[in-house]
C-alpha cells in the first residue's frame, strides 16, 4: 500500500514540530521548573573519617558553599566559598569529627542573582579513624523445628554488644518455601516473626 506524497509530507512535518515543541518544553527555563528540572545538583562522592567530598552540577557559572554541623536544626560551620563552573564542580568538606553524623546543604548563586538558593537538606556518617573494625555475618538465621528463638535471641545479644561496623547477613531468612500452606497470611507472619528478631539489633 502507497500513500501520496503530500500525506507524508504533511505527516513529517506533524513529527517534526512535536519533537520541535517537546525540545523546546524541556529547554525554556519556566517550564523545566514546573517539571522539576533543577539548576544545581550534588552527589556525595567520597566519605572519609574527617572529610566528605560533594560533587556539584550546574547548569551554569556562579557560586557555592556547603553550610554544616552536627544538628538538623543548626549549621555551625561553612566551606570558603567556591566558583561554580558550569558542568561539574568538586569540593571538600574537611575538619570533620570521626564516626559523626554530618548534616549540610548547599547555598548556590547563579548568573547574576544577588541572593544565594539552597538546596536541601543531607546528612553523611564520616568513617571511623583508622584502627580496628568489627565486623558480623550470619547465614540461615530461620526459625524451624530444630531452631530454638531462645538462643538466636541470645546470639543477638553478643552481636550488639561487639558493636559491628556492619552486619552482613548470608540469606535464607524466612524459608517461606518450606511451609505446608503458603497462604499470604503465613508467609506475612513468617516475615513478621524475623522482623521481631531483628528489630533487637
Amino acid at each position: 500500500m502507497s500513500f501520496p506524497r503530500d500525506f507524508i509530507n504533511r505527516a513529517l512535518t506533524r513529527r517534526s514540530a512535536l519533537k520541535f515543541s517537546l525540545a523546546a518544553l524541556f529547554t525554556t527555563p519556566a517550564l523545566s521548573k514546573a517539571f522539576g528540572a533543577t539548576p544545581v545538583s550534588t552527589k556525595v562522592m567520597r566519605i572519609g573519617s574527617t572529610s566528605f567530598t560533594l560533587k556539584i552540577s550546574s547548569t551554569s557559572a556562579g557560586k557555592a558553599y556547603v553550610e554544616y554541623g552536627y544538628s538538623k536544626t543548626k549549621y555551625s560551620s561553612k566551606t570558603p566559598i567556591v566558583t561554580l563552573a558550569k558542568g561539574m564542580t568538586v569540593l571538600d568538606v574537611e575538619g570533620l569529627k570521626s564516626e559523626t553524623k554530618v548534616y549540610f546543604r548547599l547555598r548556590y548563586l547563579l548568573g547574576t542573582k544577588t541572593t544565594y538558593s539552597a538546596l536541601s537538606q543531607g546528612m553523611i556518617t564520616t568513617a571511623k579513624a583508622s584502627g580496628d573494625y568489627v565486623f558480623g555475618v550470619q547465614a540461615d538465621p530461620h526459625m524451624d523445628e530444630n531452631s530454638s528463638a531462645d538462643v538466636y535471641t541470645q546470639t543477638l545479644e553478643q552481636v550488639v554488644k561487639a558493636s559491628p561496623a556492619f552486619f552482613m547477613d548470608l540469606g535464607d531468612i524466612f524459608m517461606t518455601d518450606k511451609l505446608p500452606n503458603k497462604t499470604e497470611a503465613n508467609i506475612r507472619a513468617r516475615y513478621e516473626l524475623m522482623k521481631g528478631f531483628y528489630d533487637k539489633l
